[in-house]
């Protein structure tokens, strides 16, 4: 039911200094402190700290199929060259919907 209730989406804006992307989807409620860890690392590194990070991650297979190691947060930040924003809001004890925002400047 909650599926129905609250939808995968991605939304891509235009605006004056760039594009704003959004994208959101229902997680467990268990999952939050993990992703919220991973991106906030991802968000204290520069530019070449986010190459390097990436580039030990592949070497040292900490990785699977789904990616599992924040590769996807750390390709956002390293393509963007921006901090990636994010909310959970609680659906239920067991789910959160998790939003995460980037912005892409001109």
């Amino acid at each position: 039911a909650f599926l129905n209730q609250f939808p995968t989406t991605f939304k891509l804006v235009k605006n004056p200094s760039g594009y704003l992307i959004t994208a959101g989807n229902l997680i467990n409620a268990d999952d939050q402190t993990f992703i919220q860890e991973r991106i906030n690392t991802v968000n204290k590194l520069q530019k070449e700290d986010l190459k390097n990070l990436y580039r030990e991650i592949i070497a040292n297979g900490q990785f699977n199929e789904e990616g599992g190691a924040g590769l996807g947060f750390i390709e956002l930040a390293k393509t963007s060259g921006q901090k990636i924003g994010y909310t959970f809001d609680p659906i239920s004890t067991s789910l959160k919907y998790f939003t995460i925002y980037l912005e892409l400047r001109n």
